[in-house]
Order: structure tokens, then sequence, then C-alpha cells
């Protein structure tokens, strides 16, 4: 998945909106973040900020809490929008919004997951090590440089 669009495209189907969640542990200085399942049909194995696809209708702050709590069991409170960046897939076109997320109480991570291998804290200073999918990176690195605060 690129950033930019593939210039060799001549027309792209709608934009599908996605949410992705920014959840700072300030005692450990790190954001959560999730390796995809090595069977994911679309980024196996790759790093993203937790969250999923926006349903018809569904509001962006409701689908982050859906999205985590069907993924993670997690409950969140929606802070703010820190990036919307644009990201292109083959004939695809999302536009992914970082969401800054406050946890309601402690994270637990039993380890039972849906759509991820592992799901772990990593410090800032780390986050430049992973394979991102398309734009997480982007917005990784200018989390890193301090672009993007909640």
């Amino acid at each position: 998945m690129a950033c930019e669009q593939d210039k060799t495209s001549e027309t792209l189907p709608p934009t599908k909106i996605v949410v992705a969640a920014v959840i700072f542990n300030q005692e450990k200085d790190a954001v959560l973040v999730g390796l995809r399942a090595k069977d994911d049909a679309n980024f196996p194995l790759e790093w993203e900020f937790i969250g999923g696809k926006v349903e018809p209708g569904e509001e962006y702050n409701t689908a982050i809490v859906r999205e985590l709590m069907e993924e993670l069991k997690i409950e969140v409170t929606p802070v703010k929008v820190l990036a919307v960046l644009p990201n292109f897939a083959g004939n695809k076109q999302f536009q992914i919004h970082f969401i800054g997320c406050n946890p309601v109480g402690e994270i637990v991570l039993d380890g039972n997951l849906v759509a991820h291998e592992k799901v772990e804290w990593v410090k800032l200073e780390e986050l430049s090590k992973l394979n991102f999918i398309g734009c997480d990176g982007e917005f990784a690195q200018g989390l890193v440089a301090g672009k993007y605060v909640f």
C-alpha cells in the first residue's frame, strides 16, 4: 500500500474510510501497535495502528470504539483526530483517520487476538524499526518527530 496514488491508475472506486487508534502509554513512553496475522490476505506480518473500516452511516468515533472492542476487547475514549492520510492499494483508495484515544481502565492484552499475530507497546524511538502497512509508517515517523500530539 502506498501513500501516493499509482499514476497508472485510470479511475479509482470510491474512497473507503478507515480509522486507526493511537493509544499512548506515558509510563512506558510507547504506543500500542499490532502485527497483522501471518494468514492475513492483504498485509501478512506487517505492523499497523489498530482499527478498521467505517461502516456506512457510522461515526468515526463509534467506529474506532467498535473496532477496538471487536479486535482486542478493550474500551477506549476517542480524544481527537491526529491526522488524515490518503492510502492507495492497487485499485483501492482509502482515507485513514488516525484518532488519539485514551483507554478506559487498564489495557490487558490476553493474547486472544482476532486479526493480529501480536499486539505490543512499542517505544516511540523503536517505531522506525517496524515494517508498517502503507501510511501507518508515515504516521509513525510523524509521531516520533512530534508532528502529531494529543
